[in-house]
């Protein structure tokens, strides 16, 4: 018997701990509260990557079909023609169409130089992209800033937008000229008092396309 309600006790005090752990468990119980979050970016693309690849070195020449420049120079003379192409691609970086920032696009011909006597000659006309609208020179120049997409050379353009004249895949252009054959007098005598001149006339331009992101 004395056994038996060891035995009862023992099982007794069991139960009780058992209780005992749930009730303290209980009481020191917390609150929890978890809130989480996580974040990733990329680069924004520009895309743009041509500067300095402008190159109009071969529109002129120091030799033409009988003709030929003494000393290298380069040289133009009635019944001559050159022409030049020039580019400012966009290359979709990771495939994405236009640069995801704002921007200004310049298209500048700062420096370009053309003597009057050279202007004057109606026999010496420029093209750009189309030989069959022949430009003066002034006029030229002013098409060129065109493509920036503002007659100033100077245009804004927000995130998401190209300039319309370099939005295809090449984004190229070409510029030319031609010194032609008239066959009245009167345009013959100006052609041979150019080619006369104590101080030769000179002709030069330059292009220079700046894409710039927005501060």
């Amino acid at each position: 018997m004395k056994k038996n309600k060891s035995m009862r006790t023992a099982a007794a005090l069991t139960v009780l701990t058992l209780i005992t752990t749930c009730l303290i468990g209980g009481t020191f119980a917390k609150y929890v509260t978890m809130a989480g979050d996580n974040v990733a970016a990329r680069v924004a693309a520009w895309g743009f990557e041509k500067a300095g690849e402008i190159s109009i070195g071969n529109l002129f020449a120091a030799s033409y079909e009988n003709v030929q420049s003494s000393n290298e120079e380069l040289v133009i003379a009635p019944g001559t023609t050159g022409e030049a192409g020039f580019g400012f691609a966009y290359t979709s970086p990771d495939g994405i169409a236009a640069p995801e920032v704002a921007y200004t696009f310049t298209v500048d011909t700062t420096g370009s130089v053309c003597d009057d006597a050279i202007k004057a000659n109606d026999n010496i006309r420029f093209y750009l992209d189309d030989d069959t609208d022949l430009l003066t020179w002034d006029e030229l120049l002013s098409a060129l800033k065109g493509l920036s997409g503002d007659a100033s050379g100077v245009k804004t353009y927000e995130a998401g937008s190209l300039p319309a004249a370099f939005a295809d895949a090449a984004g190229t252009h070409t510029i030319g000229w031609v010194w032609s054959f008239y066959t009245s007098d009167a345009a013959d005598v100006v052609d041979t008092a150019m080619g006369n001149m104590d101080e030769l006339d000179d002709i030069e331009l330059h292009i220079s396309i700046t894409a710039e992101q927005i501060d």
